[in-house]
Formats: structure tokens, sequence, C-alpha cells
């Protein structure tokens, strides 16, 4: 059973979950990574629990963009969301002091 019911679309999850199938094999995809930041074309990928991973950084945390908000915009506007959804899933949670 799919996970991805349980991200809203505004939220990167829903984009790097579940998502083997939104990739065309035999043919580049335009891939965006959250968690590295970048943006590549790659006609192979690697997968693990039904999502991809990023060949650059070993991360789960990769969508393809024609299949993502990211398609709608421009390369400056696909930069900053990625850095934008880096910071909300990737910043370290303060630790408290004892």
């Amino acid at each position: 059973m799919s996970n991805k019911h349980r991200y809203e679309p505004s939220d990167y999850m829903h984009w790097v979950t579940d998502n083997v199938d939104t990739f065309v094999k035999g043919e580049q995809n335009l891939v965006a990574c959250v968690y590295c930041i970048e943006i590549y074309e790659t006609s192979v990928f690697k997968a693990y629990h039904n999502c991809l991973f990023c060949d650059k950084c070993d991360v789960d945390a990769l969508m393809v963009v024609k299949h993502s908000p990211l398609i709608e915009m421009s390369d400056e506007d696909r930069m900053k969301k990625l850095e934008e959804w880096h910071k909300k899933g990737f910043t370290p949670i303060p630790k408290t002091a004892k």
C-alpha cells in the first residue's frame, strides 16, 4: 500500500514517496534532489522501497521534475523551492538545554 496519501501535495514528501513509477526507464529524466539541492538529467535510477534515490548523495529525496510542482517553475524558482524544502526537511532540530 502506498504511503503517498499521508502527505499534502505542497509538501515535498508527497513527491519523493512511492515515486518509482514517475521515472521513465530508458529516457532522460530531469530529476531534483531535496537533500543535495541538485537538478540533473539521468536515464538510470536507484530505488529502495519504491522510492527514488539520488545518484549524487544516495538519499531518497529525489523527484522527477515533470511529475512535481517544479515543472511549472523557472530554473531559479526551482532552486529556491528545493532550498525551502531542504531547510524544512533536513535542518537539524536544536538540542534543548538540560
